[in-house]
């Protein structure tokens, strides 16, 4: 996505702009994208300074992580930068991950850096179909969100069992009495 800053008048003017992956050099994941890449938003010229700020925008197909179903995601991820023209400064600029960029004032500023790298950021580590997915049996393989499988399985112990028998038994603590004497009081351990 490339602005040509000749072009940006003064005031604020509105953008929007559909790109593809291979636009962005997401070639590897292209069949992911549902939808196409859409960055919209508005740039506030005053002077030689430009503000811009934006929204990237798209739909994806992935994968569950719990339960390997493909879902769709949604990603949106909020973009702004500021841009200051001047004479003899650099005539093409690729904005990567400044917020403030100097370029020539009939220069080009390139923002597919960015925004590709704003898209992959935005990506989750490990999608979930649902906050609430029980993944795959780990005997058979069923998709426990379907319903129970047939499975037996052995209870495993807790790792946390010692302390939780702490827990439940009863506590003795010995109390100072002001006269000087010890006495022995039960406790229940609080909940």
């Amino acid at each position: 996505m490339i602005f040509e800053l000749a072009k940006i008048q003064q005031g604020i003017s509105k953008f929007r702009f559909q790109l593809t992956a291979a636009e962005l050099e997401l070639d590897y994941c292209k069949e992911a994208f549902t939808e196409a890449i859409v960055f919209s938003g508005q740039t506030n010229r005053s002077g030689d300074e430009i503000i811009v700020k934006g929204t990237v925008a798209t739909k994806m197909k992935v994968q569950c992580s719990r339960c390997l179903k493909p879902f769709y995601y949604e990603l949106a991820a909020d973009v702004e930068f500021v841009v200051k023209t001047q004479d003899k400064g650099p005539d093409n600029v690729i904005v990567w991950d400044e917020d403030y960029v100097i370029v020539d004032h009939y220069g080009t500023l390139d923002t597919a850096s960015l925004l590709r790298d704003l898209i992959l950021l935005e990506l989750p580590l490990h999608p979930l179909c649902d906050q609430n997915c029980k993944g795959l049996c780990p005997i058979c393989g069923k998709n426990l969100n379907e319903g129970p499988c047939s499975c037996e399985r052995e209870d495993i112990p807790s790792v946390w069992g010692p302390l939780e028998r702490i827990k439940e038994e009863k506590i003795t603590k010995k109390i100072e009495v002001k006269d000087g004497s010890t006495k022995k009081k039960t406790l229940k351990s609080a909940e």
